[in-house]
């Protein structure tokens, strides 16, 4: 029997571990709030703006760290993850007017808490410098002060 298991475990173990990989993404995606966003922000067309590569923020309980694509125009803030963590997590693209945000601090982390207005109970916590950048693209939010 034991021998069987290990003759079969290199057959069986991609299967497995795809199957984990996607049960994590759904789990990821439904914690974080990135599926109730999607569900009004999904974005489908090609975005056209700046961008931003492997960025960090956290979404609720979630840290996205190094894995999502932040564009931002005019218009408002693109984000999509990068492929390997795509599934379940649809491109959003966030108008600006949706977003308010409030810097905070967290032992040595300054940032900013972005809130959304259509569902104010989801956060998106932000670095200093990736709001900076924000900025550039959305005058209104410049009304809040950096964190000391």
């Amino acid at each position: 029997m034991m021998e069987q298991f290990k003759n079969l475990f290199p057959v069986l173990f991609p299967f497995f571990f795809i199957g984990m990989w996607i049960l994590l993404l759904k789990k990821l995606s439904s914690m974080s709030g990135w599926a109730t966003l999607a569900e009004q922000f999904h974005f489908q067309e090609k975005f056209e703006g700046r961008y931003y590569r492997f960025q960090s923020v956290r979404l609720e309980k979630v840290n996205y760290s190094s894995t999502l694509k932040i564009g931002m125009n005019e218009m408002g803030l693109y984000m999509v993850p990068m492929i390997l963590f795509r599934l379940f997590h649809q491109p959003l693209f966030i108008p600006w007017v949706e977003i308010e945000a409030e810097p905070f601090k967290a032992f040595l982390f300054k940032g900013y808490r972005l809130r959304f207005r259509s569902y104010p109970v989801i956060t998106l916590e932000v670095s200093r410098k990736a709001f900076e950048r924000m900025l550039e693209f959305h005058i209104a939010l410049s009304n809040f002060q950096p964190v000391a």
